[in-house]
């Protein structure tokens, strides 16, 4: 009984993981794309200040 429990508890791990990944991959995605439309003059360090904190936010 209690290796099912803990292979259930691996899944719900490995679900859990794959979640955070698409989050991330997502937020990347996101950053990639502004990036490309920043131009000089504008504050990019806010971006990337906003995306740092996105992801970091991303592993709770």
């Amino acid at each position: 009984m209690w290796q099912k429990a803990s292979l259930m508890e691996a899944c719900d791990i490995m679900h859990n993981q794959r979640d955070k990944i698409r989050q991330l991959k997502a937020v990347n995605n996101e950053f990639l794309c502004e990036r490309n439309y920043v131009h000089e003059g504008s504050n990019a360090s806010e971006i990337l200040l906003r995306h740092f904190i996105a992801i970091s936010w991303a592993w709770f």
